[in-house]
């Protein structure tokens, strides 16, 4: 099923909570959000920018790839649109299904977040997972989107993932 989105009529994929053309929320619960859209329209606050002093833009030529701790292979993830991460269940297909690395033993919601580049600097987003979402150890508030950076651990529950640009 594709959902409209109710403020610019784009069409996104089943299971997306943000509009991937203009960023506002799709739903009663996400519609005063909006994460950066791919069509550029939203840009970065310079709070967010702040906070990541020091950042590094992934440049032109880079991947943003994901190392999940006891995994066999790194997840390189399409940076062309916003991916929801998560795990299957109950009628949810998030874009990056992280059940076969344990997901569920170790607390990933169904939808736990989404992953958005815009001008080159990669942006996580808690969308109101259960067991949280933590950067270096300091938990990302629901609803609220950081800056990733070359290095970066998150954790998604108990699942331990690093982030790196190559």
């Amino acid at each position: 099923m594709i959902n409209a989105c109710p403020y610019c009529g784009a069409k996104n994929r089943q299971g997306i909570l943000f509009c991937e053309d203009c960023g506002k929320g799709l739903y009663d619960k996400t519609d005063e959000l909006t994460i950066p859209g791919r069509n550029g329209s939203s840009s970065l606050s310079q709070e967010m920018i702040d906070a990541r002093e020091g950042y590094v833009p992934l440049g032109d030529d880079q991947a943003l790839v994901m190392y999940i701790r006891n995994a066999k292979a790194p997840i390189t993830i399409d940076t062309t649109h916003a991916v929801t991460i998560g795990r299957k269940g109950r009628g949810v297909a998030p874009d990056l299904d992280l059940t076969p690395y344990g997901a569920l033993e170790k607390g990933v919601s169904r939808v736990h977040a989404v992953i958005q580049v815009v001008d080159n600097i990669p942006v996580i987003t808690d969308v109101g997972s259960t067991n949280g979402l933590y950067l270096n150890g300091n938990q990302i508030p629901t609803e609220t989107s950081q800056i990733l950076c070359d290095g970066d651990e998150l954790h998604l529950g108990e699942l331990v993932v690093h982030i790196y640009f190559e």
